[in-house]
C-alpha cells in the first residue's frame, strides 16, 4: 500500500486534474490510496483523511503546490521522508497564508529562517516592519528543509531541477516532464476547431488569440492586451479571449480602456470542459508569465497536447520547451514589440501555423505522452518503495 496526498475533484486546484488524470484513472495505481482533506472529495473513492493515513508510513508520495488547497500536505512534507512531487518551487505564498495570514509571525519566521538562513530572517523581521514586495513569494521559496527531508524530489522541468540543486540539496531531483494530452483524451466536447467555435458562439473565420487561465499579476495580461492592440490596429480579423477569471482589477481597468475594447471578451470562471473548448477554438496562445514561481504551465502543457502555437517567455520552466515547438520572447529586449510580431506572424501566414501546429503535435506525442509521464512515476515509486510488490 501506499498514501498519495493530493486534493481531488471537485476541487478547483489545478492539482487534482493532474492527479485524477495521471494516477486516480490508471488501474495501474489501484494499490495506492488517495488522502484528501476535503470530504466530498472522498465520495466513492478508495480515498481517506489526514487523520486517518497511518502515521510514518514510508510509501507515501505528496503532491503540494503553493496555494490554500495545499496546507495540510505542506505540514506533512515538512515531517519529512516522503516523495515530494513539487507543482510549484516556490512554497511562500502557501507558508505565509499558513502563519502570517493567521497572525503566526513566529511561525513565519521559523520557517523562512529553516530553509532561506540568515537572510530569510533579516526579511521575515524586515517583513514585520513594513518592507514587503510581492517579489519575495518569488525569490525566497521557503522549500529547502522540505527538499531535504523528502525522499526523494519530482519536478516537471531541468529549469526546476537545476534550481533546487543550487541549493546544495542532498535529496535526488526526478524530472517528470508535465503531460500534454490530447483533445481526445481531455475533458473537450467538441474535437475540432470548427466544432469549438461554433459550441462557443466565435466567428469561425477570426483570429482569436486566448490568454488562459485565472488572471494575476504574474501571468501579464498587460503586454497581451499592449500587442493585441498593435495588432489590432493592423488587422480588424483579430479578437483577445481571456479565458477564466479575472479579479486583478488593473487588467480589468486596461481592457475597459483598451482602444479594442470590444473586441476583448473576458469569460470569467469556466468548467474544464469549457476551458478546453476555448483552448481547442484559439490560434495562438501568450503565455507570458514573468515572474515565475517555478511552476510548470498546466495551460501550456494543454495546449501543446492540442497542437497550438504558444509564446512564452525565454525564462523558467518554460526554456525546457525546444525553440521549434513555439515561439519565445527575450526579456531582455522589450517585449511587447516582440509578442507584437509574434503573433502577427501566424495572423498574416496560415502555412507558418499550419507547419508550427504539426511540429508542436509531433513533440507532444513524442516526449509529453500521458504513457511515458506514468512511467516515468512507476519508475520513482518502484526505485524507492519497489512498488508494486513491495
Amino acid at each position: 500500500m501506499g498514501y498519495v496526498w493530493s486534493p481531488l475533484a471537485p476541487s478547483p486546484s489545478g492539482i487534482a486534474n493532474y492527479t485524477e488524470t495521471l494516477i486516480a484513472s490508471d488501474p495501474e495505481f489501484e494499490g495506492l490510496v488517495f488522502v484528501t482533506e476535503e470530504a466530498a472529495q472522498r465520495e466513492g473513492r478508495r480515498a481517506i483523511a489526514p487523520s486517518e493515513a497511518i502515521a510514518g508510513e514510508r510509501h507515501t508520495l505528496l503532491q503540494l503546490g503553493n496555494n490554500v488547497h495545499h496546507g495540510y500536505i505542506l505540514e506533512q512534507a515538512r515531517r519529512g521522508g516522503a516523495i515530494v512531487e513539487l507543482h510549484d518551487l516556490s512554497l511562500h505564498h502557501i507558508h505565509t497564508e499558513r502563519t502570517l495570514a493567521q497572525g503566526d509571525f513566529a511561525g513565519y519566521l521559523r520557517g523562512l529562517e529553516d530553509s532561506e538562513g540568515a537572510f530569510g530572517r533579516r526579511a521575515a523581521l524586515q517583513r514585520a516592519k513594513g518592507f514587503y514586495t510581492p517579489r519575495l513569494d518569488f525569490y525566497l521559496r521557503v522549500n529547502r528543509a522540505i527538499c531535504d527531508r523528502a525522499e526523494a524530489v519530482i519536478v516537471h522541468s531541468r529549469w526546476a531541477r537545476f534550481q533546487i540543486e543550487l541549493q546544495e540539496v542532498s535529496t535526488p531531483v526526478h524530472v517528470i516532464p508535465h503531460y500534454a494530452i490530447g483533445v481526445e483524451q481531455s475533458n473537450a466536447v467538441t474535437r475540432t476547431k470548427a466544432e469549438a467555435r461554433d459550441r462557443l458562439g466565435l466567428d469561425p473565420e477570426q483570429f482569436i488569440i486566448l490568454a488562459g487561465g485565472y488572471v494575476t499579476p504574474a501571468k501579464r495580461l498587460d503586454w497581451v492586451i499592449a500587442a493585441f492592440e498593435e495588432v489590432r490596429d493592423q488587422s480588424a480579423d483579430a479578437q483577445l479571449i481571456v479565458a477564466g477569471a479575472c479579479e486583478w482589477d488593473p487588467a480589468m481597468e486596461l481592457i475597459r480602456q483598451s482602444r479594442h475594447a470590444s473586441s476583448i471578451q473576458v469569460t470569467g470562471y469556466l468548467s474544464d470542459a469549457d476551458f478546453d473548448d476555448y483552448t481547442l477554438a484559439a490560434d495562438v496562445l501568450p503565455l507570458m508569465r514573468f515572474p515565475s514561481a517555478g511552476e510548470t504551465s498546466g495551460v501550456a502543457a494543454r495546449a501543446l497536447g492540442f497542437g497550438k502555437v504558444i509564446i512564452v517567455p525565454e525564462y523558467a520552466a518554460f526554456s525546457d520547451i525546444p525553440d521549434d515547438v513555439c515561439e519565445k520572447i527575450h526579456l531582455d529586449m522589450p517585449v511587447v514589440p516582440q509578442l507584437t510580431a509574434a503573433i502577427g506572424r501566424y495572423l498574416n501566414d496560415p502555412a507558418a501555423m499550419r507547419r508550427m501546429e504539426q511540429r508542436v503535435v509531433d513533440y507532444a506525442q513524442t516526449h509529453l505522452s500521458l504513457e511515458s509521464s506514468r512511467a516515468d512515476l512507476k519508475e520513482v515509486l518502484n526505485t524507492y518503495w519497489g512498488w508494486p510488490n513491495d
